[in-house]
């Protein structure tokens, strides 16, 4: 119980930052990225301003020059509905285009590219209201740290807001007794104005935030003494488990090499890296088959069995790589290797005196030769 109660003033370790990413854990603020896509839709509004006006002015004109027209049938309503979502989508398209790649920037530029669910998973715990730790959320630091931001951004675009009409009041005196498109103009660069200096300065608050929560995510990981000891214990455990799977596998296959070897017909190899050792039946099966194979330890394993049985070694350097890379063990040989195969097996009976023509099916056509020849 004493461990449970260690301070934590170790750094969170590698490990600990990875688990806690996939759980979508990550250092991240919300303010930020609320406020540079606010300061990107500004920007991309002072571009297309003129292009949204203009077609704004023309729907207008539209409206107000048709409105002694009848719509009351129901294909009237849908033509002018299907002309209002196009109308729409052109209008505000250059505006959904900048506001989501600002979006997955500014994630992408804080986090990298992270897709966790389990964020979304509900935890029947958050849903308890008599589990007191739910209420603690309400307050702790992060919380007045967010009242703070809050407080803080309402204080922001009053006072821009203050500032703006109080620099606004002699055009808006004159604009009393001007034209409709004046008034109209001014609305929209006065409203601009105040969107794009509040978008600029809580991008500075959001950067605040941003920072706050790189520390306090920091100081959320740390661990303490006891809780790193834990985890090297936990990955020494998965690597004694994992070594002691490996010998369990070593273990076996070397006991089936020690059946499989002594039935070969022979057994190609270099001198230290790859051996194969190949089997021909044309009884059982018409090519001939890989029956083992190893490399370097395993292969010295797989040499030492076949001079043990007395199983014939050709040392062939090209052909042994060739082979272990490309057929696996009890599997048939491909017909690309069939040639130098037969070459080999040939050369093998014929040292033992043995060749009798079992080459005739499969388009074997052997001749005797010296291995080291063979590609």
């Amino acid at each position: 119980m004493a461990d449970d109660f260690q301070e934590k003033t170790e750094e969170a370790t590698p490990k600990k930052l990875q688990d806690a990413r996939k759980k979508g854990q990550v250092a991240r603020s919300q303010d930020f990225t609320t406020s540079f896509v606010l300061f990107v839709g500004m920007t991309v509004l002072a571009f297309t301003g003129n292009f949204i006006f203009e077609r704004v002015r023309r729907l207008s004109e539209a409206i107000f020059t048709h409105l002694d027209l009848s719509y009351g049938t129901l294909e009237d309503v849908a033509f002018w509905g299907e002309r209002a979502i196009q109308f729409i989508f052109v209008t505000l398209f250059p505006m959904f285009v900048g506001v989501l790649i600002a979006a997955l920037s500014v994630n992408v530029l804080q986090v990298g590219f992270l897709i966790s669910t389990e964020p979304l998973t509900p935890k029947g715990k958050n849903l308890n209201i008599f589990n007191p730790s739910n209420y603690k959320k309400f307050f702790n630091v992060q919380a007045l740290m967010r009242l703070v931001m809050g407080l803080s951004k309402i204080a922001v675009v009053g006072v821009v807001c203050y500032f703006v009409i109080l620099g606004s009041l002699n055009d808006l005196s004159r604009l009393m007794m001007g034209e409709v498109d004046d008034m109209f103009y001014f609305l929209v660069w006065y409203g601009f104005l105040i969107g794009f200096l509040t978008a600029v300065i809580l991008i500075v608050l959001g950067i605040i935030d941003f920072i706050y929560q790189r520390w306090k995510f920091s100081n959320d990981q740390k661990m303490s003494k006891q809780d790193i000891k834990d985890e090297h214990k936990q990955a020494e455990g998965d690597a004694q488990i994992k070594g002691r799977m490996r010998s369990m596998m070593q273990s076996f296959s070397q006991s089936r090499m020690k059946e499989r070897v002594p039935e070969s017909d022979v057994v190609i190899a270099n001198p230290i890296h790859f051996a194969i050792a190949i089997k021909y039946d044309p009884e059982k099966i018409a090519a001939p088959f890989v029956v083992a194979k190893g490399a370097r330890k395993m292969a010295l394993i797989i040499k030492d069995l076949a001079k043990e049985h007395n199983v014939p070694i050709v040392e062939n350097p090209p052909l042994a790589q060739a082979l272990y890379k490309a057929v696996e063990v009890g599997t048939v040989i491909p017909p690309q290797f069939y040639h130098a195969i037969a070459e080999v097996l040939a050369y093998v009976y014929r040292l033992n005196q043995e060749l009798e023509g079992v080459f005739e099916k499969k388009g074997f056509t052997p001749q005797a030769k010296d291995p080291q020849s063979l590609v």
